[in-house]
């Protein structure tokens, strides 16, 4: 999903993006991957805080270190 949205930023696409889809990778990942420490043996940016309330591609590339 990630790769999916860095090609449609980089290509200047919004595409509609299903929040129940993305629920189940975006819980995996919050569980995977701490949100401190980041780099080294993490390899993530830190995470970009976003609203709780704001759609799940967001909360999911946030987590990954990317802005929304």
């Amino acid at each position: 999903m990630l790769h999916t949205w860095d090609l449609a930023k980089a290509t200047g696409q919004n595409p509609a993006w299903d929040d129940d889809v993305l629920a189940a990778p975006l819980a995996a990942m919050q569980r995977a991957v701490p949100r401190e420490p980041r780099g080294g043996q993490v390899p993530f940016g830190p995470v970009v805080v976003v609203p709780e309330d704001a759609p799940a591609i967001d909360r999911l590339v946030g987590w990954y270190g990317r802005r929304p």
